[in-house]
């Protein structure tokens, strides 16, 4: 079987993603959302179902943000990924939240795939895929990576409100 140097750099870099998530899933498994104050915003972070990690922020009521600032493209907040999730929490203040399974992220669940790479099936997927993905260049948003956004998140939506609009 021929594997090109290529795809052989692949495999070694998805092995090293695959021990760094593997590592951090151990560390913090998030079995339940992990809840956190920061600024008096109400955060949390929890695994989808694919194990990457998401990171949600809970809007106070007097916060003004824009209605459609979920939707929008030129939305004065970025977030990693941009917005993925606008909903409202059980008292009816709103949720922003964003995840870590984007073009270009490590996603754990995937690790279950790329064990089996002795399969010629997926070599050949992988070295077609490599075409359109460089995954060398892929990162696995650990938790204190998430944690580390969401704070970011929170203080550019304290930049965007005028003083007398900040929670007490």
């Amino acid at each position: 079987m021929h594997i090109n140097k290529q795809l052989i750099s692949v495999i070694m870099s998805l092995d090293k993603l695959i021990n760094q998530a593997q590592a951090c899933i151990y560390k913090h498994p998030c079995k339940d959302n992990y809840y956190f104050s920061y600024k008096n915003f109400n955060c949390y972070v929890r695994r989808n179902m694919s194990l990457a990690f998401c990171g949600y922020i809970t809007i106070p009521n007097n916060i003004d943000l824009p209605e459609d600032m979920y939707d929008d493209m030129d939305c004065p907040i970025t977030v990693h990924g941009n917005f993925t999730y606008c909903g409202v929490d059980d008292n009816n203040l709103k949720v922003l939240g964003f995840d870590c399974a984007h073009y270009n992220d490590f996603v754990p669940m995937y690790h279950i795939v790329f064990d089996d790479l002795k399969n010629q099936q997926l070599i050949n997927m992988f070295s077609k895929l490599n075409e359109l993905n460089d995954y060398t260049k892929m990162i696995y948003w650990s938790f204190d990576m998430v944690i580390n956004e969401i704070k970011n998140v929170v203080d550019q939506i304290i930049q965007y409100q005028k003083p007398s609009e900040l929670p007490p």
